[in-house]
């Protein structure tokens, strides 16, 4: 049971998850919950619906049944903010288990009538996975879902698509990959590298954000990109000049990427450790370990860039 005040009248409607059984027992959540249900001989799919009901001074009064269909195993039911900044829209959420995965239907309802403006479905299985999160800080919740699969020679891809709340419901908005995009970005840094052109390296390699925080304490161009790129765990700089290092690269070979590798994440977004071989003209050749950052935000002109560490 889910009280919220959707009206806006100080008074809460109540959200109700309401099962049709021919036994007492079968609306036990226990029962509904049982996982192992899914693969009896002779399971029987339960009915649920969604039953609103107002409040009249402390009275309840059913304003509405919504039918959710036939599920096996119960997961969750909760409410989920869709807009901090406007009480009067919400979101309810229920979770059941199918043979495939875990499905969640959201039901997004609008006060002060406590009107069914939409539904979405979503979907988590070994394939797909799906992220909530206000991308562009508008104060709405997006949705991200994340579908990887198998491209011929090419190892696994991922495909991203941002479902954005258009006011009355989400409506796919943007797509973008990760695997194919990354090859490209290290590739652009490999030859960039491998021609010493660092001032197009900088500004291609790194976020804006970062330039600008260490060039306030005082980094040059060269210590920016020496730091970000790993050489300082390798070179002492009080004793190497990062610009006769990085003018002097005669080749950069990084792991081939055949999945996403983005598995850690901050509140700026996801990131991994790659380790890559340097070999610069004199012949030296040492491992350097990067930090490779993707963005909050993938879909915008920026979705990589390393990061500077001190």
């Amino acid at each position: 049971m889910i009280l919220y005040d959707i009206s806006g009248d100080g008074q809460p409607e109540v959200f109700s998850l309401a099962v049709e059984v021919k036994e007492k027992k079968q609306a036990d959540v226990a029962f509904l919950a049982d996982y192992s249900r899914l693969f009896s001989e002779n399971k029987m799919p339960i009915h649920f619906y969604l039953l609103i009901y107002g409040n009249n001074s402390g009275k309840m009064y059913i304003m509405n049944r919504l039918d959710l269909g036939e599920k096996y195993v119960y997961r969750s039911f909760k409410r989920v903010v869709l807009n901090r900044r406007n009480p009067m829209l919400t979101i309810i959420s229920v979770g059941f288990q199918t043979e495939e995965g875990l499905e969640k239907k959201w039901l997004i309802f609008k006060g002060p009538d406590v009107r069914l403006l939409s539904t979405f479905r979503l979907k988590e299985n070994l394939s797909v996975k799906t992220e909530t999160v206000d991308i562009d800080n508008d104060g709405t919740i997006d949705i991200v879902v994340e579908e990887t699969g198998a491209e011929e020679g090419s190892g696994y891809e991922t495909f991203l698509t941002w479902y954005k709340w258009n006011g009355t419901r989400f409506s796919e908005y943007r797509n973008t990959n990760i695997v194919r995009n990354l090859k490209t970005f290290l590739l652009n840094i490999k030859n960039l590298l491998e021609h010493g052109k660092t001032n197009e390296l900088l500004n291609f390699a790194i976020d804006r954000k970062y330039i600008l925080k260490y060039k306030n304490e005082g980094a040059d161009k060269y210590t920016i990109l020496f730091n970000a790129l790993g050489f300082s765990a390798f070179f002492d700089t009080m004793t190497t000049k990062p610009e006769s290092v990085l003018k002097n690269i005669r080749d950069v070979t990084f792991p081939e990427i055949l999945e996403n590798p983005f598995s850690s994440k901050d509140r700026e977004g996801w990131y991994f450790t790659p380790s890559y071989r340097v070999t610069i003209t004199n012949g030296l050749s040492f491992i350097a370990e990067t930090k490779l950052r993707m963005f909050k935000d993938p879909f915008g002109k920026r979705q990589f860039s390393l990061v500077p560490v001190r």
